[in-house]
């Protein structure tokens, strides 16, 4: 028998029939009955052997031997018939008990069924195409969820079957994503999300998008599985998935979430599931930006953006390293999702007894809570500062007509200390913690009072009495 002769261009898949039918009938006449090969699936007889029944339209190829189209006589004229491919549910995806259900893809143009969903290919593979329009029961529509027998009838003659040859799976589905409130912005975060067919096959393993993204971030565990019952294949459909969201990876606002099963059943879920994404806190302002150690329990602010409180669960607050008590949150947007509070602020204060804090500056922590995630550090906004303390004591004799610098010294001097003669500020050079100069000039005789501050009014534990006398060239007026 001679070969047929393709052109160069892809023929359609009735070329291919055609003209091998064309090829068989030139050997014979073609009204006698001829017995043709046995076809013969092979033992992986479907690629791919896992597919998504939903959203998408997907080519399944059978493998096998002897796959024989054969002439038929049409109404009026001669017809390639192609080898008949029938696919019959026969358990659920889990191996258990199922109603029958059975997809047929007929090779015969005279008894079409399904039939432009099916492609004769050569002698070893024939091509499905499993869209959401198949004849189902006499029912337009998709394969349902199990697993499925495979058989292919040659038009003349014989028949071969595979149990469990492909499996058909739903589109998988998302209830609930923990955290759902992340921060990204300082670290990788990761994230569980549940639902129900979250598919591995062969090590492959979803994808999680997250708005607009394409890309997709790659499930690094799956848990909660069930194993399919494909032979010689290890899939598993599972109810929870571990996802690694790298930092800097999403922007701050509200993104939806899109799970996307391995290539092959690549359905996507298509529930209504967001993950929410803020900005790191920021602090701007502690206020007072000196505290003065003396006057014990008082209140103090710190301003910026983003303080989070979730439910119960405050910002933890740290001044010098040392965690204190949040007294309250301020300037708050207030909402509630998923059944919880959520507040965003711009204030933090704190009710602090500060009497055994030593003097210096301090850096101060915010950090969000753990499940939130990001921290800020702030230094150079506030310094405590203890009671300055006087060496001097007694009188200090002056000239009435005296100017220049008067040095005094003691202990706990802050650079921005305030020297004061008779309640009046004067001028005031910081010398260092043990000294100060104070710019005397021309005071009027009599008895004055020298004393210095720090800048947040941490009076001195002592001052000075000066006794300004009339100098010898002073005249009487």
């Amino acid at each position: 028998m001679a070969w047929p002769h393709f052109p160069r261009s892809r023929p359609s898949r009735w070329q291919f029939a055609g003209a091998w039918a064309a090829a068989l009938c030139a050997s014979a006449a073609c009204h006698q009955q001829h017995d043709g090969p046995v076809p013969v699936l092979a033992k992986a007889a479907t690629d791919p052997t896992i597919v998504c029944g939903e959203q998408r339209t997907t080519e399944v190829t059978l493998h096998g031997q002897h796959f024989s189209p054969a002439p038929v006589n049409g109404p009026a004229r001669l017809m390639a018939a192609l080898p008949t491919v029938t696919l019959a549910r026969s358990a659920r995806l889990d191996g258990g008990d199922t109603d029958a259900l059975e997809v047929i893809f007929s090779g015969d143009p005279t008894a079409p069924e399904n039939t432009e969903a099916l492609t004769w290919q050569d002698q070893t593979h024939m091509q499905l195409t499993l869209d959401q329009a198949l004849s189902i029961a006499g029912e337009s529509g998709r394969l349902p969820a199990g697993l499925y027998d495979a058989a292919i009838e040659n038009p003349q003659a014989g028949r071969a079957s595979a149990a469990r040859a492909l499996a058909v799976v739903d589109r998988p589905t998302l209830t609930e994503v923990s955290p759902w409130l992340v921060c990204v912005a300082q670290q990788d975060r990761e994230l569980t999300v549940r639902g129900s067919g979250l598919l591995r096959i062969e090590g492959g393993l979803p994808a999680l998008h997250a708005g607009s993204d394409d890309a997709g971030f790659a499930v690094s565990e799956l848990s909660d599985c069930s194993a399919i019952a494909l032979p010689d294949t290890d899939a598993a459909l599972c109810a929870s998935a571990r996802v690694t969201l790298p930092q800097g990876s999403l922007p701050p606002g509200e993104h939806q979430l899109r799970l996307t099963n391995p290539e092959g059943a690549a359905c996507h879920s298509e529930d209504d599931l967001t993950l929410q994404v803020v900005d790191a806190p920021a602090i701007a302002e502690f206020s007072p930006a000196v505290v003065c150690t003396e006057r014990g329990r008082q209140t103090l602010s710190i301003r910026g953006e983003n303080f989070i409180q979730l439910g119960m669960a405050q910002p933890t607050v740290r001044l010098g390293g040392r965690e204190v008590a949040v007294g309250s949150l301020a300037r708050c947007t207030n909402t509630r999702t998923r059944g919880i509070s959520l507040r965003t602020c711009s204030q933090i204060n704190l009710d602090l007894d500060l009497h055994d804090w030593p003097a210096g500056d301090i850096d101060v922590e915010v950090a969000n809570p753990d499940a939130v995630g990001c921290s800020v550090t702030a230094t150079g906004l506030v310094r405590i500062a203890e009671t300055p303390v006087l060496d001097q004591a007694g009188q200090v004799e002056l000239c009435s007509n005296a100017s220049g610098a008067l040095t005094l010294t003691g202990s706990r001097f802050q650079p921005d200390m305030q020297a004061t003669i008779d309640g009046s500020p004067v001028s005031t050079q910081f010398i260092s913690d043990t000294e100060l100069q104070v710019s005397i000039s021309q005071l009027p005789a009599g008895m004055r009072t020298l004393s210095v501050r720090n800048v947040d009014g941490c009076a001195a534990t002592a001052t000075i009495a000066l006794r300004v006398q009339p100098c010898p060239n002073d005249k009487p007026r």
